[in-house]
């Protein structure tokens, strides 16, 4: 089938690199693009627009950047360079190789035209085995796992360079840790059939003689120019390498018997019979290579020292991918070469912010802004920063000084929302969105942004339609269908809300937050037992999910397990002693489970940290009631009803408090207030009439409690039945 490439030559990717040929293969295309501003060559590489929609691709897609750049730079591997997002397309940056028009770019051409000298292949094999053993060097224990003609390019002077090492595996070697970026959990068989170890094909584990095995594979290809067992179907290729001698095929080439002895040492069924490491194989190479010619197998010489710029970049792309303390190991490098280049300490500062070194992180945007002080970037990177130590009016400032310096960068019109956001101005939020989205209509994410800004201001089908627009370009992205699912669930469609969080996990099943939000809508159908179980993998995905802890300790209390909710809220409170939402919510417990002395403690510890929290004040009033404290309880009320006059819960709860001073007509006053906000409210009704009714006013109490008893507060039935014995006109019936 014909891969639709996104680009074609002359297209411009990102408004940056122009492109000068364009290929597919297997999952990835490659765009050959020159840097517009100075004609910098590099190779872009990204999957196939069908892939995106899979998350173990994408993941896998960015877990190459990192296992790919951390290798750095060696004259027999294809370079990274680092990962950028480009046209909302991630794309690995790689080294071009400038390759020998009359023979192609990669050594299957090569082969395809005819087979190679003995001398040549040698030179290759000894190529391939350097790049091999300076990986093994830099990442211990890592495996290709796909090495084939087509995954090697040849340069002009004619040297081999590996590619691909997005497929590598690491198997950790004995007492060495995985690197923080790689899967631990699996061995992954994956590779091409023809090139393919018994160790592969068997799902067994994996390592560096399978990469031998595959050295043997393209040896034999390019000393006849067929593969090892021919053009056949994969059930008899798998039967062929688990089983089948190696073809002879020295004699018939006159070929030197050291030939058959070196692929007998790459092909041996069993990984003990194969070389016993890359570097024998290497060696047994140069010796024969001198044995037969004088002199070593070729080698391009190169300065494989990093610079600064190397550093800068490979820490750029580890930070990207959030490989935080990777990052701070090369960027501190960089600055071990140069101090002159803010970029560097723009990055730093960068990393130290998401590793929440707030000061750390504010000294080096500081050098990068003194260093270029009028550079919107930097101008921003300080903005970001006040921004999430919530100081919104320096945030406020440097965006605006930004914007001022360049005001054609949407993303500091998106950034500057961010501030409104926080502070729940919505309506400057969204002129800010509108701003950066007309300035980048094709960037998937200040729609997205735009959408949610939209949702909270209850524009519901405007935010649809920006979110549906935000997916139509970026189908992969698991937040846009979180997104999605809340707009449904303000629609009320919640069958629909349910369908888009469950596509957001499939796309990402570590992302936490959805689960929290799929489960506080499964609270709000009242299926807490799947809330439940939503909740727990969202803890155990984020140990520290303050929110989801409050949820699931709702979802225990609404089934009835109120030790369990408590607890829950224990362990909450355990690991964040500040927060206040957990302390009102044990308030409100322990209020109901009558153990009001731990309920009033709560409740002034959820003051201290926040005393405008007008619900904890209600609260706190009922305990103090129920305590026998009623102006305590009384001044509780009042301030709730300070900060909200139309908060019916605090007058009910007022009238309450009143009624057991006898202060009656104060009582009847705050009923009255309660039901007139809200008129749901039974247990207001239900005092109206018993105060009536304590006067003697049974006319006008029977309506009220019969309202009481409509909406659901059962005792007010027995208050009608004695109203309508003691009422004469029911009497003399």
């Amino acid at each position: 089938m014909t891969v639709e490439l996104r680009y074609k030559q002359g297209d411009q990717i990102g408004g940056k690199y122009i492109v000068h040929s364009a290929l597919a293969g297997g999952m990835s295309e490659v765009y050959l693009c020159l840097e517009k501003n100075n004609n910098r060559p590099f190779a872009l590489k990204t999957l196939q627009a069908k892939y995106f929609n899979n998350s173990r691709f994408l993941e896998s897609f960015k877990l190459e950047a990192g296992i790919w750049s951390s290798l750095g730079k060696h004259p027999n591997i294809v370079r990274c360079h680092y990962l950028d997002e480009l046209d909302n397309i991630p794309f690995l940056f790689l080294e071009w190789v400038s390759s020998d028009q009359n023979k192609g770019t990669d050594l299957s051409s090569w082969i395809k035209q005819r087979p190679l000298s003995l001398r040549m292949a040698l030179d290759i094999l000894a190529d391939l085995c350097r790049g091999l053993i300076y990986a093994q060097e830099k990442q211990a224990g890592i495996v290709h796992r796909d090495l084939k003609p087509g995954n090697i390019l040849m340069g002009q002077s004619h040297t081999a360079k590996i590619t691909d090492f997005g497929i590598a595996k690491i198997i950790e070697a004995t007492g060495i840790k995985s690197n923080s970026f790689l899967k631990k959990d699996i061995f992954v068989s994956d590779g091409t059939p023809e090139y393919m170890a018994p160790e592969q094909w068997l799902r067994q584990e994996l390592d560096y003689r399978t990469d031998i095995y595959a050295l043997g594979c393209i040896l034999f290809e390019m000393l006849t120019g067929d593969h090892l067992f021919g053009k056949i179907p994969r059930d008899k290729l798998r039967e062929k390498h688990l089983h089948s001698s190696i073809p002879d095929f020295a004699v018939q080439l006159n070929l030197p018997f050291t030939v058959k002895r070196l692929l007998e040492g790459c092909l041996a069924k069993k990984k003990e019979d194969r070389f016993p490491s890359l570097q024998a194989l290497y060696q047994e190479v140069v010796n024969f290579y001198i044995s037969k010619y004088g002199e070593a197998p070729r080698e391009l010489v190169a300065n494989q020292d990093f610079s600064y710029a190397d550093y800068s970049n490979r820490g750029a792309t580890y930070l990207d991918l959030g490989m935080y303390q990777e990052a701070l190991l090369d960027i501190n490098k960089a600055l071990e070469f140069t101090q002159s280049e803010a970029l560097i300490y723009s990055n730093r500062g960068r990393v130290y912010m998401n590793l929440k070194e707030y000061e750390a992180a504010r000294n080096d945007f500081e050098k990068a802004l003194a260093l270029e002080p009028d550079n919107a970037n930097y101008h921003n990177n300080l903005a970001n920063l006040y921004l999430e130590l919530k100081d919104y009016d320096s945030a406020l400032e440097y965006y605006n000084l930004a914007i001022e310096l360049d005001p054609k960068l949407a993303y500091l019109y998106s950034n500057k929302a961010r501030i409104y956001d926080h502070s729940g101005d919505y309506t400057s939020a969204l002129v800010c969105l509108n701003r950066a989205v007309n300035l980048e209509p094709t960037d998937a994410k200040y729609l997205h942004d735009r959408s949610i800004i939209y949702s909270k201001l209850n524009q519901q089908e405007n935010a649809l339609s920006d979110c549906n627009k935000a997916l139509t370009m970026r189908p992969y992205e698991a937040a846009f269908y979180s997104s999605r699912g809340l707009i449904y669930q303000k629609l009320q469609d919640y069958p629909l809300a349910l369908q888009e969080f469950a596509r957001a996990l499939q796309l990402n099943s570590q992302d936490s937050i959805t689960y929290y939000q799929r489960a506080s809508l499964f609270n709000k159908l009242g299926r807490s037992t799947e809330a439940i179980a939503d909740l727990n993998t969202a803890i155990e995905l984020k140990p520290d999910h303050a929110d989801a802890y409050l949820e699931l300790s709702g979802a225990y209390y609404v089934l009835g397990n109120k030790k369990k909710a408590v607890e829950v809220l224990d362990t909450l409170i355990s690991m964040k002693p500040d927060n206040s939402s957990a302390f009102h919510n044990r308030s409100c417990y322990y209020s109901d489970l009558q153990m009001f002395n731990e309920a009033l403690r709560d409740a002034n510890r959820a003051l201290e940290l926040e005393p405008d929290l007008l619900y904890t004040h209600n609260i706190r009033g009922c305990i103090f009631s129920e305590l026998g404290d009623y102006e305590s309880a009384l001044m509780d009320f009042n301030r709730a009803l300070e900060m909200n006059s139309e908060y019916a819960k605090a007058y009910s709860n007022r009238g309450n408090t009143f009624w057991k001073l006898n202060r009656d007509n104060e009582a009847l006053s705050d009923y009255f207030q309660a039901i007139h906000f809200n008129p749901a409210d039974g247990i207001a009704y239900f005092s109206i009439g018993r105060i009536y009714l304590k006067y003697g006013m049974l006319h006008d109490s029977l309506p009220f409690l019969e309202k009481a008893n409509q909406l659901g507060f059962s005792e007010a039935a027995a208050y009608i039945a004695r109203i309508n014995e003691a009422l004469p006109e029911n009497s003399a019936q």
